[in-house]
């Protein structure tokens, strides 16, 4: 059973909506795709240059940002039971 396309696109994001109906509208959902582009790219500069300026600031000046900003723009939420069981207590001199 098919789901009309108004209810599916109101039901997903419009990135998943256009890629999903790429076999029934090819030369539209192309289009579509590559419309929305810009803006995915324009919010991920803008978003990583917000990060950078809150990370880079006269009290941090480290010159090594790769790893700080990658995890500062990332979309992945971190698992930090997994994180803190791994860690090794510091122990005392």
């Amino acid at each position: 059973m098919k789901i009309c396309l108004p209810i599916k696109f109101n039901e997903t994001t419009s990135d998943i909506f256009w890629i999903s109906i790429k076999s029934e509208y090819p030369e539209l959902s192309k289009v579509a795709v590559s419309t929305l582009l810009p803006f995915a790219t324009t919010y991920l500069c803008e978003t990583a240059f917000s990060a950078l300026t809150v990370i880079k600031n006269k009290y941090r000046t480290k010159l090594n940002l790769e790893s700080d900003l990658r995890v500062a723009v990332s979309n992945m939420k971190p698992n930090m039971e997994t994180i803190i069981s791994k860690a090794q207590a510091q122990v005392s001199h």
